[in-house]
C-alpha cells in the first residue's frame, strides 16, 4: 500500500545567530502551555536538521561512512522518511541555505513540508554574534559572510554533531528562502521581534494556525525572556553551545555592531549585501551608493 504523505513539517529557518532559538523557546513555552518555563534544553517541539543522529536513525548508512556529497543527497530522502513517520506537526530548525540538488530537486522536501518561518537580522548584528559564536575574528566572519560556498560544521579532525550546512553568503541565504521555495514563508525581521515583540509573535502564531489567546502568548514571551534564558544557560548549561563559546544566549540588542565594527567593516558589510540590506531597511538611503559612505547611514 503507497504510503500518504501529510504535510508534516513546519521550518524555522534563519542564517545562524538571527534570532531562530529566540523563536523556539517561545513557541515551546506557547505549546507547553505550563506555569513554569520551559526548560531550554528539552525544547521538545524541535531538533535541527542538521543533527546527525536523525540521519542515523532514518537513513540506510551511518553518516560517519560517507562523503558530504552522499550525504547531501540523502538528507532530503531522510526528511522526508521522518515526516511520514510524524504523528503530529514537526517544527525543524534549519541554517541550510534553500538550494537546489543535481536534477534540479530542491534540497528541502516540498511535499512534507506545511511552510516556513524565515527570521532575518541586520547582517551587521549577525557578524558580531557569529563571530563569538564561532570564535572567529570578525573579519574572518565577514569573510564567511560573503561567501557564496561557505559551509559549516566540516571536520576534518572527527565527526561534529551536526552535519556539514551549506549556507551560501548572507544574501544568498536570504534570497534563497525568500524567493524560491514553493510552499509559503513567512518572513519575520529579528528587530520587530525586539521592537513589537507580542505583534509580531502573535503574527506567527496566527499564520502557524495555532488557537492561543492573548494570555497564553504573553506568558510565553514572558518565559522566552533572554534573561530566563541566561538564568538557566548559567544553572544548568545549553546543549547547543559551541565548546569554544563562553555563552550561547548573550544581550541579543540591536545595533550592538556600532561599538564593534570598524568603519572598513561595517562597509564591506554593506558593499556585500547591500540589496538585501536595502530591501529590508537596514540602509537607509537608497540614493546616495557611495559606498565609502555606507556606514554613516546604516541603520541599527
Amino acid at each position: 500500500m503507497k504510503r500518504v504523505c501529510n504535510k508534516k513539517i513546519v521550518w524555522l529557518a534563519s542564517y545562524p545567530k538571527s534570532g531562530n532559538t529566540w523563536f523556539r523557546v517561545f513557541l515551546a513555552n506557547l505549546l507547553d502551555d505550563s506555569d513554569k518555563p520551559s526548560d531550554i534544553n528539552k525544547l521538545g517541539i524541535s531538533n535541527i536538521a542538521s543533527n546527525r543522529d536523525i540521519f542515523d536513525n532514518y537513513a540506510p548508512f551511518y553518516s560517519s561512512d560517507l562523503t558530504y556529497s552522499e550525504i547531501e543527497l540523502l538528507r532530503s530522502e531522510v526528511i522526508t522518511e521522518m515526516a511520514m513517520e510524524a504523528k503530529k506537526t514537526i517544527y525543524l530548525k534549519i541554517h541550510d541555505a534553500y538550494t537546489f540538488l543535481d536534477g534540479g530537486r530542491a534540497f528541502i522536501p516540498e511535499n512534507v513540508t506545511a511552510c516556513a518561518i524565515y527570521i532575518i537580522r541586520n547582517p551587521l548584528d549577525v557578524a558580531v554574534s557569529w563571530s563569538r559564536h564561532i570564535n572567529k575574528s570578525i573579519d574572518d566572519t565577514i569573510k564567511g559572510m560573503a561567501d557564496e560556498n561557505y559551509i559549516i560544521s566540516q571536520s576534518l579532525k572527527g565527526l561534529k554533531k551536526q552535519l556539514p550546512q551549506r549556507l551560501l553568503s548572507w544574501s544568498k541565504h536570504v534570497e534563497s528562502w525568500t524567493q524560491f521555495p514553493h510552499f509559503p514563508v513567512h518572513i519575520i525581521r529579528y528587530e520587530d521581534i525586539k521592537n513589537s515583540t507580542f505583534e509580531t509573535f502573535s503574527k506567527a502564531v496566527k499564520i502557524l494556525g495555532l488557537k492561543k489567546s492573548s494570555k497564553q502568548i504573553e506568558k510565553a514571551i514572558r518565559f522566552s525572556d533572554i534573561k530566563e534564558m541566561q538564568l538557566q544557560e548559567k544553572e544548568s548549561g545549553f546543549k547547543e553551545k559551541p565548546v569554544n563559546a563562553k555563552t550561547f544566549f548573550n544581550a541579543g540588542e540591536i545595533g550592538t555592531w556600532r561599538k564593534y565594527l570598524s568603519e572598513q567593516q561595517i562597509n564591506k558589510i554593506i558593499e556585500a549585501h547591500f540589496n538585501i540590506m536595502l530591501k529590508y531597511g537596514y540602509i537607509s538611503d537608497e540614493k546616495n551608493k557611495a559606498y565609502k559612505r555606507f556606514g554613516c547611514f546604516a541603520k541599527s
